[in-house]
């Protein structure tokens, strides 16, 4: 009865959007494909973000200080956690994202 509760939980964390569930082989496919990810440091702050894969990566975690970011000009997914906010987003194979941060 315990293991039925915890997974009904986890369920519902899942369906808030509060727990992705995940396997080891999705996770360390997400993690090889952020090796192949570059960034370039423009000189009015904006970051652009290549995903050099020829696979998408979807729900791409990042996390900065900032008040406020952008993504291609919109507002992504995303949460404070204290002072940093985490956001993430869906960046196609051999595609790239604009990051505008606004302190």
């Amino acid at each position: 009865p315990y293991f039925n509760q915890i997974l009904r939980i986890m369920s519902e964390y899942r369906d808030s959007g509060d727990l992705y569930i995940t396997t080891i082989r999705e996770l360390m496919d997400y993690w090889i494909m952020l090796e192949k990810i570059t960034f370039e440091y423009l000189q009015n702050g904006d970051i652009i973000v290549y995903n050099n894969n020829d696979m998408p990566i979807n729900g791409l975690s990042m996390a900065a200080r900032t008040k406020d970011i952008r993504v291609n000009g919109g507002p992504p997914n995303s949460k404070y956690m204290g002072e940093d906010i985490i956001f993430w987003f869906d960046l196609p194979g051999k595609g790239h994202a604009v990051l505008q941060l606004n302190p």
